[in-house]
């Protein structure tokens, strides 16, 4: 749903939505730019069509500014679930190569 409901709000193309880093949404300047595409058939990131970088404007408030920074939310707890995990991965680790010297 997101994904369609930012391509439908924007008017960009299905590669230029693919092909957006959250470096490209800024929530300061409160605008999204569209800078490159992604050609899922090569599997590379290319010029958008005619080669031009577009800005589209994203209002606080907006529903386009809501999905974004709630996609944003659920990225931010992820990685945060993803370093806790790593965290307790690198602690069994440690564990588990102690014991295993001292069988040795």
């Amino acid at each position: 749903y997101p994904l369609i409901a930012f391509k439908f709000l924007t008017g960009c193309r299905n590669g230029e939505a693919l092909a957006l880093w959250w470096q490209d949404i800024r929530f300061d300047e409160e605008r999204i730019i569209i800078r490159k595409s992604y050609d899922s058939k090569s599997r590379i990131f290319k010029p958008t069509k005619n080669e031009a970088v577009r800005f589209f404007p994203m209002k606080k408030g907006s529903k386009l500014w809501d999905i974004l920074d709630e996609l944003l939310a659920i990225i931010e707890q992820q990685l945060k679930q993803i370093n806790q995990l790593t965290m307790l991965l690198e602690k069994f680790t440690d564990s588990e190569n102690r014991n295993n010297s001292k069988s040795f």
